[in-house]
């Protein structure tokens, strides 16, 4: 019946009839219930309002889930208020939008650091759905209608609730002096010639190792070991101080990563001890990590680039504002989900040395071109937008994304044959052929019968060569067989071991085609190879030889029979280097 009555109410055409209003009277004297006011009561306030005019002021605020927040004022501190305004406050607000923790900088900026408000924390349940959930993220909620006595001009209300969750301060602003002041952040860069990078720290600039896993860096790379202050030890990336001397005259370098904060400075104190690489924001997500492991969604990004440039938080207000958005800094990260899907085109992606027996990161050449290519190509055309010959405001993202295009245009236009085996195998020492396709041999014999009656048959003929058979030692030879790996450049040397488990379509025992260890043949007729395209009719298909062969990095462990066959780079052909269109910085 509450929310029958609720309901109705609502209307304005039915409750403006007297009929429906007496009716309602009437209803509602006869439940004995009190009728909803729905009067909404203003209050005026300035630098001399007394502090206790505020005491019964318990304002409602109405989240974007429609769910309604009372909070209760605990201090009211009127000389906080901006200078010679009067401001009406109501009993509801509405919750405009939520902003990322660096928005809150520019918010203290405009206030003077000075806050009229304090409220107590929601009371239960509510502690749990709004305000806590910006607690956690280090955001603050927006009231973007706050009005002035006498005047159009709106002001917004920003609420900043505390980590521990007590608390909540209040600030009055002016939106145009909190667009002014993001816009002087990107203003301040342009002037400087800079861009802002992010650059992560485990796995990207450093690795955290155990003692019992770091031995070996201190007897091999002792110079990239180094110790923090409470005892652990961590390896560098190779020159990574080179790196960072290098990109400091270009970028604003900023440091964001999920370790704790106290492992965070430790680590900024042996990469740039005297702070003159690293001048951006040092942030650690740790508390923004740990709070969403315990929420409901545990799989949300705990990095952000809001949390770290106020210009990188959008508004409808300013989102045309040159240098809002994502459009500027770049990451550099090994892992791309500690970040939301809309901020991976920001992403420059590492990965640790292929084939290296220890970890590193290779920060030069690879990622040194990219970020020059990118901050040349962004200054360029902002001297373009600033002489008037375009409109279009640039982009980091965007020249990125341009230079990726020539790179891969360039990689593409690079000329590639597909292999050969016959002009393609190295001359070797103890060849081996495949068994004669038109010998009516037993597939199911031993394969030494059918070889030895071939062997320099036919001396006259073309004789194809492929490298040696890799001798196992004499432990193993009665368990293991042996396997030959044809290479398209040169063949595997003698002192490199042969895996313990070669695949079985390279074993010779169920190939029924691969010549045994003991054979020392010079010259193999041509015509004993199998036919190129067709099996021979004695031999079953499943015992063939592997049709495709293996390039000479694939190891014996992802060689299989199913793999295209490899591509190889015409060496006639000289391609001109990849980064010669780009010019360089020195």
């Amino acid at each position: 019946m509450q929310n029958y009555l609720n309901n109705n109410s609502r209307n304005s055409n039915n409750t403006n009839s007297p009929i429906v209003q007496a009716f309602h009277a009437g209803l509602y004297s006869f439940l004995s219930l009190t009728p909803p006011n729905y009067e909404i009561n203003e209050i005026i306030i300035n630098r001399n309002s007394p502090v206790t005019q505020l005491q019964s002021w318990k304002p409602i605020f109405i989240t974007p889930e429609n769910e309604e927040v009372a909070l209760t004022l605990e201090h009211f501190f009127p000389t906080s208020l901006p200078l010679d305004c009067c401001f009406v406050l109501q009993d509801k607000f509405k919750v405009d939008c939520t902003l990322s923790r660096s928005y809150y900088g520019i918010v203290k900026e405009c206030a003077n650091y000075h806050h009229p408000f304090i409220f107590n924390y929601p009371e239960a349940p509510m502690q749990d759905v709004f305000f806590a959930e910006c607690a956690r993220m280090k955001k603050s909620v927006v009231i973007s209608n706050i009005k002035e006595k006498n005047s159009e001009t709106i002001w917004e209300l920003h609420l900043k609730p505390t980590v521990k969750e007590n608390l909540i301060f209040g600030y009055i602003c002016k939106p145009d002096h909190l667009y002014r002041k993001v816009a002087e952040k990107v203003d301040d860069l342009m002037a400087r010639r800079k861009l802002p990078l992010i650059l992560d720290l485990d796995d990207t600039l450093v690795r955290y190792l155990p003692d019992p896993e770091i031995t070996e860096y201190i007897k091999k790379t002792p110079h990239r070991v180094k110790t923090l202050r409470d005892g652990r030890k961590i390896v560098l990336v190779e020159k990574v101080h080179e790196f960072l001397d290098w990109a400091q005259r270009f970028f604003e370098i900023s440091i964001c990563t999920i370790g704790d904060q106290s492992y965070l400075e430790m680590v900024l104190q042996i990469l740039d001890p005297n702070r003159n690489r690293i001048k951006g924001t040092i942030y650690s997500a740790r508390f923004e990590y740990e709070s969403i492991l315990r929420s409901t969604n545990p799989q949300r990004p705990a990095k952000d680039l809001g949390s770290l440039f106020s210009f990188c938080v959008t508004r409808k207000e300013n989102s045309n504002q040159p240098g809002t958005g994502n459009s500027l800094p770049l990451i550099l990260d090994d892992n791309i989900t500690a970040w939301p899907m809309e901020q991976h085109d920001n992403i420059i992606v590492v990965r640790e040395t292929r084939n290296s027996p220890l970890w590193n990161v290779s920060l030069f050449p690879v990622v040194q071109n990219t970020l020059q290519a990118v901050y040349t190509s962004f200054f360029k055309q902002l001297d373009m937008y600033s002489s008037g010959q375009t409109k279009v405001f640039p982009s980091c993202v965007r020249c990125y994304k341009e230079f990726l295009r020539w790179e891969l245009s360039q990689k593409i236009s690079d000329p590639y044959i597909t292999y050969n085996p016959l002009k393609n195998i190295p001359p070797s020492s103890q060849p081996y052929s495949y068994p004669n396709s038109n010998s009516n041999s037993n597939p199911n014999l031993n394969p030494n019968s059918n070889f030895n009656s071939n062997l320099n048959s036919n001396p006259n003929k073309k004789s194809v060569s492929i490298p040696p058979i890799q001798q196992q030692s004499q432990a193993q030879q009665n368990n293991l067989s042996s396997q030959s790996i044809l290479s398209s450049s040169q063949s595997l040397p003698s002192s490199q071991p042969v895996p313990l488990n070669p695949p079985s379509s390279y074993s010779l025992s169920q190939s029924r085609g691969m010549p045994p260890k003991n054979m020392h043949s010079k010259n193999i007729p041509l015509k004993n190879m199998p036919s190129k395209n067709m099996p021979s009719k004695n031999i079953p298909l499943k015992n063939m030889p592997p049709k495709n062969m293996p390039p000479k990095n694939m190891s014996s462990k992802n060689m299989s029979s199913k793999n295209m066959p490899p591509l190889y780079k015409n060496p006639e052909y000289n391609p001109p280097p990849s980064q010669q269109q780009v010019p360089r910085i020195n």
